[in-house]
């Protein structure tokens, strides 16, 4: 059986800020990024790189059953189609690391 050791254990101290009067905080707040891209530009970055978030709008096509089929990026000014992505092939999308965060879900 091994020794059992007693050891004394260091008593704990915490130190907090004190509250300023002014109710401001002592670091200004971090601004978000500008140069961010939003979700928006990050799929259409992923469905179409070549396309322009201004000119492309996004579109899903589903069957009669509600059933997503494929999606389709169009110009938004001519309505021309400048890509058509299968349902099937969005899986091979989420291995894109620029991706990340973007959801793809195929029910049925």
């Amino acid at each position: 059986m091994p020794e059992l050791k007693l050891a004394r254990v260091d008593t704990v101290h915490t130190v907090t800020e004190a509250v300023r009067q002014d109710g401001q905080r002592r670091q200004p707040r971090r601004e978000p990024n500008p140069r961010a891209r939003s979700p928006r530009a990050r799929l259409l970055a992923t469905l179409y790189p070549a396309g322009d978030p201004e000119t492309c709008e996004v579109d899903y096509v589903v069957d009669a059953t509600g059933v997503l089929t494929a999606i389709l990026v169009r110009d938004s000014s001519t309505g021309a189609i400048l890509s058509r992505i299968p349902a099937r092939e969005l899986s091979a999308l989420q291995g894109d690391s620029d991706s990340a965060g973007l959801l793809y879900e195929q029910r049925g």
